[in-house]
């Protein structure tokens, strides 16, 4: 058994009261967490899923994944990799004299750019969800012509094509990312498959400070291939907590913001609103399919878009804010052109 394996379940770093009922339930070490599944720990300790998955991900070790080795179009030279300069950095005071809301890029609605303290802010992650039709695509495409209005450089990456290099050339002079071409307005990368998406991943950051006028990181369907792939409960959330890593890593340096696009889920509860299968639940909601497993907790909005049953009129719902304040707040929006527009326009 490892030494990680052996440490006291009072060593971790979790909810003092989460580990409280880890010991009561007779979970005295980190092998003992590892050997059960996060729903039956989430039925042992009654907590949620999310909790349950929290609990295990601080018992794993940090992921170590090959940096620059699946994507060498993307990431630096060798003779690069050691010599990281992140140009155009700004002391914390220089920062502060800088509202967020200045460099914020909009969304195209001004009511949900209101939602969001201006819209898609630098060094924030802003997690767009929805089902198919809800208006995840138009998002991303009013937020990028906004970036590239303002004379910013845009790295997008497609998960799932539903944003192909052709169906964007009515919105910038689309060139694909190269030595000839270093100030390509939208460096646009498709990515086909789940290491794909974790090289790409793990050399995010260095690649931003490589390109100083890279302003906004759009991750279209980032859940694409996390949900699509065969992989065990367990090294999901694994996956996860190294995105949530590499993402908090790229949004420290304040140069960009990050706006990914997920799909939703279906989450079955009994009546007292826990976890349940399909056997003792009551009801079922939809949810962000990637759960809170790689929200960034004080950097995240989480925008939710839907349509009224009734009418069906568009709407985004504000779910997550790093000012609580701001949460469970609704708007209504329109789609124009392929654009996410406000209902005055």
């Amino acid at each position: 058994m490892s030494t990680q394996s052996k440490r006291s379940v009072a060593s971790l770093q979790i909810n003092p009261s989460h580990r409280t009922r880890l010991i009561k339930n007779g979970y005295s070490t980190v092998a003992d967490i590892q050997a059960v599944s996060a729903e039956e720990l989430s039925r042992d300790l009654g907590l949620s899923l999310e909790d349950a998955n929290t609990i295990i991900a601080m018992t794993q070790p940090q992921s170590h994944v090959p940096l620059y080795d699946a994507l060498a179009s993307v990431g630096p030279s060798a003779s690069q990799r050691t010599q990281i300069t992140i140009t155009g950095s700004q002391t914390a005071a220089a920062l502060l004299k800088v509202p967020a809301s200045a460099t914020a890029l909009s969304l195209g609605a001004n009511a949900i750019d209101e939602l969001l303290d201006g819209g898609a802010i630098r060094g924030a992650l802003l997690e767009i969800s929805g089902v198919p039709g809800s208006g995840r695509s138009a998002a991303i495409r009013s937020v990028i012509a906004s970036a590239i209005k303002t004379g910013h450089e845009v790295l997008l990456a497609d998960s799932r094509g539903d944003l192909p290099a052709e169906s964007l050339r009515e919105t910038t002079v689309l060139t694909r990312d190269s030595v000839t071409q270093p100030s390509a307005g939208l460096h646009h990368l498709r990515i086909t498959s789940l290491p794909e998406l974790l090289s790409f991943i793990s050399t995010l950051s260095q690649y931003c400070a490589d390109h100083s006028g890279v302003k906004l990181v759009a991750l279209s369907q980032l859940s694409y291939h996390v949900q699509t792939s065969a992989i065990p409960p367990q090294a999901r959330v694994k996956l996860l907590t190294y995105i949530k890593q590499q993402l908090t890593k790229t949004c420290g340096t304040g140069q960009v913001a990050i706006v990914a696009t997920t799909s939703m889920a279906v989450k079955l509860i009994d009546d007292e609103g826990q976890p349940a299968n399909f056997s003792t639940g009551t009801k079922a909601l939809l949810v962000p399919t990637l759960g809170d497993g790689f929200s960034l907790a004080s950097k995240t909005y989480r925008l939710i878009l839907g349509r009224h049953p009734h009418d069906g009129q568009r709407f985004a719902r504000l779910v997550t804010a790093p000012d609580r304040t701001s949460q469970s707040k609704t708007t209504n929006f329109m789609l124009k052109n392929g654009f996410m527009v406000g209902v005055e326009t």
